[in-house]
């Protein structure tokens, strides 16, 4: 025969095993999870759980995992004599406890006999049996981890916590141990938490962690007993950070809550505030007050706001549990935050924090991460479309609604986010949300802003997809001005479908221009300026450069209608009247084909003062002609280079044009020293 080593097996391969026994199971999420916790990688125990919740099964091993792992551990023991003495328990739980234990560690060895009587070579010589059973893995005779992780298990519940079969007080050895492995004592309690239920592994461990902890403990004790122990003391844990936080000092509010962080700050939570956010991944009757706690402590110290921000939008976010119990937890937050009015700064987080995690909740594909052990697990999923889903999501809107006007900047994120939720939305919940959208874009948006009219736009392209009608106001948003000229101006770097080239379809765009201008007046054509900067100012990100050479056109196309246009439009841009960047090449086009002399544009440059002032003096003096350049540019040029700290020059040889005035002046100047 042949020995093959069977790795303990993933959580998706368990999965697998389990529906193959019982396709039944993929159509219950609960119980396959539960199953998959159970089985903790071993393929036997996942079958037994399994094969127990068919019908004609006597015991359903899910409502009691206890029988589950005394039947399998029946089932070891009577193939491993060992396991019939006391001290197998004891070793295998001891091991369990550390998880790696070093046969040379003199320290623990010592403290295992003089607190608990257990000889440390009796101990090891249980552990190479436990080895040759292939029941504890040992390396070099020094090193040994645990094995069989649902036997490790089983034993640490037995040796430990059951009030029938403990053969070492919990309590003395959490105390033994709370400060150096503060972390172990926290992994296996979960771990047989998880495993034989909540409710009853803390009936048999309150007495223990009551005796442990007094009234009268220091306040850095109080924190690390709740910080291990917090999921049995829940009520404890509130009430101990309620007491430190009333302790604290109001600071002043800040002039304006931010809401925004950093992505890479605040990668572990802040001590105390860690505490909190324990109860924010649990449904149960705490989760409220967490929340609650949470939005206190902001208001007291408003500079934690972007930690909370950022701490809400990692756990709130959606998991692939919240599909399947309808999103309660999100809809515990959204109601609390829809229902704060214990003062105004507790509205202004609440109304802000609302805004911000429900663009998230729009959202149609998520990721979440978890870790068992040293895995790590990451997984992709997509929403699908439920009637509680449209009930979220009509909650978020409703909020979207009665905050409009308080953070303009950010409802029109989540409008943005309708229409590009990330991943392949079902459509048909487009359908579906029709009057909402109607209500918002009716009472909330305006044909004079860009993004709205962008957003009525693309979501009619979604609705008409489906084959509906779109209502006939929604026109007034898809051919408003600002389209129009956002339009007009918006350079089109894609490859275009008729063939042409970037430059040729740049000329066309130039030659509309100029002829859309050449039929205005001057005040047509001073509000189209006005109406640009409106557009400006309401671009974003890639928007704002899509759109900046359309302005240089439209500027190259008012210079060509004429020298008085021209004059009055730079007048009112070197007076400060627009938001967006004057473009150089203007002052090209203007030299290069004779519409202004430099003087003319030096004294346009020269009687204000335009922002950008330097910069155009610079560009003036590049593109001015060798024969426009007397002693009065010369010494605009020195005076420009003199009173600058930095000057972004394109190319010195656009200066060397200026050498033969330089000469002249040089020999102008010896000769009145001879006449002298």
């Amino acid at each position: 025969y042949k020995e093959v080593i069977i790795e303990r097996l993933k959580d998706e391969d368990i999965e697998k095993i389990i529906v193959k026994a019982l396709p039944n199971l993929q159509h219950h999420y609960d119980i396959r999870k539960k199953i998959i916790e159970l089985s903790k990688g071993n393929a036997r125990v996942a079958l037994m759980a399994t094969y127990s919740v068919t019908p004609d099964s006597e015991t359903n091993y899910l409502s009691s995992p206890v029988l589950l792992y005394e039947r399998y551990f029946e089932k070891v023991a009577d193939e491993i004599e060992a396991f019939t003495r006391p001290i197998i328990f004891k070793t295998l739980a001891i091991v369990s406890f550390f998880s790696v234990l070093d046969r040379n560690n003199e320290e623990l060895k010592t403290i295992l006999k003089n607190n608990f009587d257990i000889d440390w070579d009796e101990l090891w010589v249980t552990i190479l049996e436990l080895h040759r059973h292939e029941i504890l893995d040992v390396y070099s005779n020094e090193i040994v981890k645990v094995s069989d992780q649902v036997l490790a298990t089983y034993a640490f519940y037995k040796c430990f916590i059951d009030n029938n079969s403990a053969s070492i007080i919990y309590s003395d050895w959490i105390s033994t141990f709370i400060e150096k492995y503060s972390t172990r004592i926290k992994n296996t309690l979960i771990d047989v938490n998880n495993t034989f239920g909540h409710y009853h592994i803390k009936d048999l461990v309150m007495n223990h962690l009551q005796s442990i902890i007094s009234g009268d403990e220091s306040n850095e004790k109080l924190y690390s007993f709740y910080t291990l122990f917090w999921f049995y003391k829940g009520y404890d844990t509130l009430i101990y950070l309620k007491n430190w936080m009333d302790g604290l000092t109001t600071e002043s509010a800040l002039k304006e809550l931010k809401f925004s962080y950093e992505h890479n700050d605040h990668t572990k939570a802040s001590k105390y505030f860690d505490l909190l956010i324990n109860f924010w991944n649990h449904t149960n009757e705490l989760l409220k007050p967490a929340i609650e706690l949470s939005i206190e402590l902001v208001a007291k110290q408003p500079q934690r706001l972007p930690e909370f921000l950022k701490f809400i939008h990692d756990h709130f976010s959606y998991k692939v549990e919240d599909l399947h119990n309808g999103f309660q937890r999100q809809n515990i937050l959204l109601e609390i935050l829809s229902n704060e009015n214990r003062s105004s700064i507790h509205r202004k987080i609440a109304n802000g924090t609302f805004l911000h995690i429900g663009e998230t909740l729009l959202g149609w594909h998520f990721t979440e991460f978890g870790s068992k052990g040293i895995a790590i697990s990451i997984v992709n999923f997509d929403l699908y479309n439920s009637p509680k889903l449209l009930e979220i999501r009509a909650r978020i809107f409703d909020g979207l609604y009665n905050l409009f006007e308080q953070d303009r900047e950010q409802s029109e994120k989540i409008l943005n986010k309708i229409v590009f939720p990330g991943g392949k939305i079902d459509e048909q919940i487009y359908s579906d949300e029709l009057p909402i959208y109607e209500r918002v874009i009716s009472e909330k948006l305006s044909p004079d802003q860009y993004s709205h009219c962008k957003f009525v736009s693309r979501l009619s392209k979604r609705i008409s997809s489906l084959g509906n009608p779109i209502p006939d106001y929604w026109n007034q948003f898809i051919n408003s001005d600002t389209i129009n000229l956002s339009k007009l101006l918006k350079t089109d770097y894609l490859e275009d479908k008729n063939g042409k080239s970037w430059e040729e379809r740049e000329r066309e765009k130039r030659l509309k221009i100029q002829n859309y201008i050449k039929s205005k007046s001057w005040k047509e054509i001073e509000s189209l300026l006005h109406s640009i900067d409106s557009l400006f100012k309401q671009q974003q990100g890639r928007e704002i450069w899509e759109i900046e050479g359309g302005i240089s056109e439209i500027f190259i196309g008012i210079a060509s209608k004429g020298k008085n246009e021209i004059k009055k439009a730079l007048k009112l841009t070197f007076n400060n009247e627009f938001s967006f960047q004057f473009q150089p090449r203007i002052i090209y086009f203007i030299i290069n084909n004779d519409i202004l002399s430099g003087e003319e544009l030096q004294a346009l440059i020269n009687e204000t003062n335009f922002r950008d002032k330097t910069s155009c003096i610079i560009t003036l003096l590049e593109c001015l002609p060798e024969n426009q350049i007397n002693t009065k540019f010369l010494k605009i040029l020195i005076q420009t280079f003199k009173s600058s700290n930095q000057i972004y020059i394109h190319r010195l040889t656009d200066y060397l044009k200026f050498s033969t005035e330089k000469k002249k002046k040089k020999n102008s100047c010896r000769e009145k020293d001879i006449k002298k």
